[in-house]
This record gives structure tokens, sequence and C-alpha cells, in this order.
């Protein structure tokens, strides 16, 4: 991978620099840019794409205040999150295996 100290120095990143600068997956950097939230970039010859220092920093800015529509939508994922969080303890908790049967279990064998 890139050295990162040589990267800081630079005025633009590569993906994965700037995923790592700022603490986020490729995974989360792509899901923000299918949203239209991630950082603007600069395409560069065949493929090769950039992040600025300055898009950097709007985009951070932007996270820290975001407008009603991306409040909407992040409310919405935290909301859908919570459901499937929700729906899987509901499903952990039936499980033969759950942790509260295994006792049960114990007791049963003795």
């Amino acid at each position: 991978m890139h050295d990162l100290i040589e990267e800081q120095d630079q005025q633009a990143f590569l993906i994965p620099v700037f995923c790592e600068r700022n603490g986020i997956s490729l995974a989360v950097y792509y899901r923000l840019q299918r949203e239209g939230r991630g950082p603007r970039v600069m395409r560069l010859g065949t493929g090769t794409i950039r992040i600025s220092k300055q898009a950097e920093a709007d985009w951070q800015r932007a996270r820290e205040m975001p407008d009603d529509a991306e409040a909407r939508l992040i409310e919405r994922q935290k909301a859908a999150t919570r459901r499937r969080a929700i729906s899987a303890g509901k499903v952990s908790a039936l499980s033969p295996k759950h942790v509260s049967k295994r006792q049960q279990k114990k007791n049963r064998r003795r």
C-alpha cells in the first residue's frame, strides 16, 4: 500500500488513501458515492481517480452539517438498521442454541 506519510504531502489522494485518512472502509466510500454523499473526485486518464485536499475538506464539512435531505436519509438508514437488529434479536432468541437456553440444557442432563 502507499506510504501514508508520503501521501500526506500530496495535494490529491487515491481512494484507499482518502479512506484511510478519514477512517472509513472502501465499502462505505462506494456506498456514499452511490448515495451522492461522497467527495468530489478528479478523473485522470484511464480509470485513475483522485480526491483533492479541498474536496476532502468540503466533504468533511458536509458530513458535519448535513442538509435536510441527507439528514432524512441518515434517519431512515438508522431506523432500518434498528428494525433489522430487532428482527435478528427475535430470531436469535428463538434459536435452541441461544445463550439463554444453554443453562436449561445443562439442567436437563443432570
